[in-house]
C-alpha cells in the first residue's frame, strides 16, 4: 500500500500548491487592478481630455483630432514582455493636426515597476496640473518651432 500512500501525499502536495498558486494569482490581480484605477484616477484628476480639448479649441480653432486610448497589457502581453518593452497599462491621450504635415502632442500616463509615469511627448514630468500645463505649452510651441 505505499504506492497508494505515495500517491495521496502527492495529490494533497498538489492541491496545496493549485491554493497557493490561486491566492498568488488572485493577489496579483487585485494589485493590477489597484495600478490601474491609480491610473485612470490620475487621469481624471489632471483634467488631460480637457487641457487637449483647451488646446484644439483655442489654439486650433478646434481643427485638431483628439483621442483618448486606453490600453492595459494583457496575459497574452506578458508572455511576449521579454520581447516588447512597450508592453504596459497606459492610458495616452493625443491631439494631432496638420500644419502641412502631420504634428502631435501625446500625454502618456504610463504604469512602470516605479510606480506611475507621466509624459508629454515622451518626456517625463511631474505628476501635477501646473507641470502638466507648462509641459503641454513648451511641446505646442515645440512641434511649431516657435
Amino acid at each position: 500500500m505505499p504506492w497508494r500512500d505515495s500517491l495521496a501525499q502527492i495529490k494533497a502536495e498538489m492541491t496545496e500548491a493549485r491554493a497557493t498558486r490561486m491566492a498568488r494569482m488572485e493577489a496579483y490581480d487585485r494589485e493590477v487592478a489597484a495600478e490601474r484605477e491609480q491610473l485612470l484616477a490620475l487621469q481624471q484628476s489632471l483634467e488631460i481630455a480637457a487641457l487637449i480639448a483647451d488646446m484644439n479649441d483655442v489654439l486650433l480653432d478646434g481643427q485638431g483630432q483628439t483621442e483618448t486610448v486606453v490600453e492595459w497589457e494583457t496575459e497574452e502581453d506578458d508572455d511576449q514582455a521579454f520581447d516588447d518593452d512597450d508592453a504596459a497599462d497606459v492610458i495616452t491621450t493625443a491631439l494631432t493636426w496638420d500644419e502641412g504635415e502631420e504634428l502631435e502632442i501625446t500625454v502618456e500616463l504610463v504604469m512602470l515597476d516605479e510606480g506611475v509615469a507621466l509624459m508629454v511627448n515622451g518626456i517625463q514630468i511631474r505628476h501635477d496640473r501646473g507641470a502638466l500645463e507648462r509641459a503641454l505649452l513648451d511641446a505646442f510651441r515645440e512641434q511649431l518651432q516657435l
